[in-house]
């Protein structure tokens, strides 16, 4: 997976949730630990928790800054032991967490749009195909583990990365603008634009030009469908102060309002992933 370079990135946005929290509630975030006597074990812990958070749509704990991976064993008189900890396991339990949503499991979630990038895999609202209740959950948590890939400075790289801009502003189809859309897919914007060049009203080219953008980037599913609003619950990470991620990633593009309708913040945020890669390369 690659990964981001700005380490401050993580620390501005559990310190920006952890600030509203002590405002709030006059305390700290409680701890939360992350037990196993190996990673894959942490790994089922760690879903536990983000199963109960997402339930309650309180992630608060995750944001945490007293956040403990434990490897853990059992002694001689059957009772659990620490062994060791530290922010290494707890990097090395998310890689093995991401890892499993975006490679293992991403093709059952996620299907191919444009320029081999993918969108989510949604059915028909008119089909005869039901509506799955465990897709949908499994969505959320997939929602959620995007989320916190892009917090913790990994990036889900399959996945539209204008997709990911229109989740972070809460879904304003206004931050898919002609300069996103061309910076990463300009064949789609030149065909936007030569739509322009018919016979048509404005009100029809903007139609037009929606429903192209639409289907490219989001796929023929409209947002509002049950898989999608599944995604988008776990994504935002809600927490207890009311934060949310299209809010808390306002720090790492260096703003000090919550207005996080502005719809040039995503792709900021969005772009400094992009660009810290692109300079790794």
């Amino acid at each position: 997976l690659p990964e981001f370079t700005e380490p401050s990135r993580k620390s501005y946005i559990i310190n920006a949730i952890n600030t509203a929290y002590q405002a709030t509630h006059g305390n700290d975030i409680p701890g939360v630990f992350v037990k196993g006597v190996d990673f894959e074990a942490q790994v089922s812990e760690l879903e536990k928790i983000m199963e109960k958070a997402l339930e309650d749509d309180d992630w608060t704990l995750l944001f945490s800054n007293s956040r403990h991976f434990v490897k853990t064993d059992i002694d001689a008189s059957g009772e659990e032991v620490w062994v060791t900890s530290g922010g290494g396991f707890e990097r090395s339990v998310l890689l093995l967490l991401f890892q499993k949503y975006f490679e293992k499991r991403f093709e059952e979630l996620c299907t191919p749009l444009i320029d081999c990038y993918y969108t989510l895999s949604t059915v028909p609202m008119s089909s005869t195909t039901p509506i799955s209740e465990t897709k949908r959950w499994d969505l959320g948590l997939f929602g959620a583990t995007v989320a916190l890939a892009l917090v913790n400075g990994y990036l889900p790289e399959k996945l539209n990365p204008l997709l990911l801009v229109y989740f972070l502003s809460d879904c304003q189809f206004e931050c898919l603008n002609r300069t996103a859309v061309m910076d990463l897919f300009p064949e789609l914007g030149n065909a936007i634009q030569t739509s322009t060049l018919t016979n048509r009203t404005k009100e029809m080219h903007n139609s037009i030009a929606h429903h192209m953008l639409h289907n490219a980037i989001i796929g023929p599913a409209e947002i509002n469908h049950p898989y999608f609003q599944a995604f988008i619950k776990g994504f935002r990470l809600s927490c207890k102060n009311h934060y949310t991620l299209p809010q808390a990633s306002l720090i790492v593009v260096g703003e000090h309002t919550l207005n996080y309708r502005v719809i040039d913040f995503p792709q900021r945020f969005l772009q400094i992933c992009y660009a810290s890669i692109k300079d790794d390369d």
